[in-house]
């Protein structure tokens, strides 16, 4: 992920491609930065990064989750409810009554719909506004343990559309 300002974009000209612009609080500076994310450069460079594998799919059962802000690399020590209500390989759209600001880096713990809790911590990403307007915030996964890995390929199986 490439991450632009906005004074950065305006000095490098219409050549340079981007995706939305992102609002981001960042220590010590009172109004929000306005950062865009490059997805590639025109002109004689002509190139783009490769896009994300996998759009999220709507899951037919959410997947109730626990996550806790990391600020540096402590928990912030709130732990706060929420679920996902779409989902990929990559990461997901949450709903949650808690708003976390893009950029953000979480460690999130599922629970199946027993509400059993899958073993290993999730960590991900807010990578954005979620496009499910029931959800809060959309993630990119960044670090997911074999047995998470597991349960979200069965769940992703089963919430897939019967001729994909």
């Amino acid at each position: 992920q490439i991450l632009i300002s906005e004074a950065t974009l305006q000095e490098a000209g219409p050549i340079v491609h981007v995706n939305a612009p992102l609002q981001v609080e960042a220590k010590g500076i009172e109004k929000p930065l306005t950062l865009y994310e490059v997805r590639g450069i025109g002109g004689e460079y002509n190139l783009l990064l490769p896009e994300r594998a996998g759009a999220f799919v709507p899951l037919q059962q959410e997947i109730p989750l626990r996550y806790t802000v990391l600020e540096g690399k402590h928990l912030s020590g709130s732990m706060f409810k929420g679920s996902f209500v779409k989902l990929s390989v990559e990461g997901g759209e949450v709903r949650s009554t808690h708003p976390v600001a893009p950029l953000s880096d979480l460690k999130l713990q599922l629970t199946d719909p027993r509400g059993t809790e899958i073993p290993g911590d999730l960590y991900a990403k807010v990578v954005g506004k979620a496009t499910d307007t029931g959800a809060s915030f959309a993630v990119r996964f960044t670090s997911v343990p074999p047995d998470v890995a597991m349960f979200l390929r069965v769940f992703l199986s089963s919430s897939a559309p019967p001729n994909a």
